[in-house]
């Protein structure tokens, strides 16, 4: 009996957040944000401007058309976030650092006394924390505003 309130409850609190997910869509979404809308069906992904949302629907600009997607037929919605094109580009620039530091400090660790001075293992480092930062300031940043129950 114990067990049968508690699955009923922890499955009311699920539904319950769900709920409060799409419902909190008009504080996480302003009209004017770019957004990508995945359907639930394999089709490709729907980018486009947000206009509105309602309980059974979002409204979006793209190519110049106002489009309703159902509630139903939506997998996951993002929208583009700006500010995590800093955090994206520092992580990229530390990853691509520390990948061609470790590269070129490894070969020149194998052969003695190395076949690289400092001033090169330096500006192996430099050039793979920028190309680092650039891929990472180039990856557009989204972030999951909703994402549908598993069912």
């Amino acid at each position: 009996m114990r067990r049968t309130v508690a699955v009923a409850l922890i499955a009311t609190f699920a539904a319950s957040a769900q709920t409060d997910e799409w419902t909190q869509l008009s504080q996480r979404l302003q009209p004017g944000d770019q957004i990508q809308v995945y359907p639930k069906t394999q089709g490709s992904k729907l980018e486009g401007i947000f206009v509105r949302n309602s309980d059974t629907e979002v409204r979006l600009t793209a190519d110049n058309k106002e489009i309703g997607l159902e509630r139903s037929h939506i997998r996951r919605i993002k929208v583009k976030r700006g500010s995590a094109r800093v955090r994206n580009g520092l992580i990229g620039a530390a990853i691509g650092g520390g990948a061609t530091g470790a590269i070129a400090g490894g070969i020149s660790a194998r052969y003695g006394d190395g076949p690289f001075p400092p001033e090169i293992i330096g500006g192996a480092i430099a050039l793979g924390a920028g190309i680092g930062l650039l891929a990472g300031i180039g990856a557009p940043g989204y972030q999951t505003v909703y994402k549908a129950p598993r069912r």
